[in-house]
């Protein structure tokens, strides 16, 4: 993490951090965002089979990578009080931790989503949409929730700016594989709305790809040599992740599933109306993006402050921190 001594340099590393870390969740939102802005150009059941998927999967997704957020302040901790090997120990952890949520999640909806879909009074065109939307998804589990460990990795050495120009490129990316999946391009299969969970499994595959590239190769991260010499399970880190974790986790889940709730309680309507709600929700939900940003990153420097030597020239980092983020999701 940086070195700060003076109010004037936190306010500059605060802004430094949060300004890439909103332009990173707004792109992250932007995959289901042309997911079915794009399935609404192929037809109105396309549309609400994949609001009604993508209302299933993103609380599930946020609840459940919130529980990885645990990786960021640990990680900044170790590494502020001068443990990289345990920093990096605590990553291959979480690493482990991941590869069995995305098991669990993957189980989960694979068996359970036809009965989800059951509950919810839709036409059959929509159901099988969404089924199938759903299923193309899950191919994407593993390599989104490694992501997501690695890019706590990055943010907690204060680089941010990184994992913003990784997730920048998945917009270009998914508009253009949406495009082939969808319409049937270039030989690809017509798929429709389907077509963009098989897009967003394969974007999700090539930043997986991308990171662990930048990570193995690239300056600060490559002197940590993350994919060498792995560890056995070590219960007291899952330990810690978990009960950091898991209360981030359940916070996540109950806020964005109440966008979702209101999606899946529009199923009783018929198919027209839950495309038109979608597509206004989709712009009401970028309002709640920034202050998101904040709850996740503001922490990171909270804790990175009370721990890195430097901050002892000022003792009370981590609370001008906390005080600066909590008046900035105000305003």
């Amino acid at each position: 993490m940086y070195q700060t001594s003076t109010i004037k340099e936190k306010y500059a590393l605060l802004l430094k951090m949060i300004v890439p870390i909103l332009v990173t969740q707004v792109a992250i939102y932007l995959i289901s965002f042309f997911d079915i802005l794009m399935s609404s150009r192929y037809g109105t059941a396309d549309l609400a089979g994949v609001s009604i998927g993508s209302s299933i999967w993103m609380p599930i997704y946020t609840g459940l990578s919130g529980i990885l957020l645990a990786i960021t302040p640990i990680v900044s901790q170790l590494v502020g009080a001068k443990q990289e090997m345990d920093a990096k120990k605590a990553v291959q952890q979480g690493i482990y931790v991941a590869i069995l949520l995305a098991i669990i999640i993957f189980t989960g909806l694979f068996f359970g989503i036809d009965w989800i879909l059951s509950k919810m009074n839709l036409e059959s065109a929509v159901h099988s949409i969404a089924k199938g939307y759903i299923y193309a998804m899950c191919a994407g589990l593993l390599p989104l929730f490694l992501f997501f460990v690695m890019r706590c990795f990055i943010d907690a050495l204060g680089q941010t700016r990184v994992t913003m120009i990784i997730t920048l490129l998945t917009t270009p990316i998914n508009i253009v594989l949406n495009y082939i999946f969808i319409f049937g391009k270039f030989g690809a299969p017509e798929l429709g709305g389907i077509g963009a969970g098989v897009a967003t499994a394969i974007t999700y595959w090539l930043i997986f790809l991308i990171t662990v590239w930048i990570i193995a190769k690239r300056v600060p991260f490559e002197r940590f040599r993350l994919f060498h010499h792995w560890p056995k399970l070590e219960w007291l880190r899952w330990k810690e992740i978990l009960l950091i974790g898991v209360p981030i986790g359940i916070s996540l889940f109950a806020e964005t599933s109440i966008f979702s709730a209101v999606t899946m309680m529009m199923s009783n309507f018929s198919t027209e109306i839950i495309a038109a709600h979608q597509i206004a929700l989709n712009f009401t939900s970028l309002i709640f993006i920034h202050v998101s940003s904040l709850n996740i990153y503001g922490r990171t420097l909270i804790i990175t402050a009370e721990s890195t030597i430097a901050n002892l020239r000022y003792p009370l980092g981590g609370i001008f921190y906390f005080r600066a983020t909590n008046l900035y999701s105000r305003i």
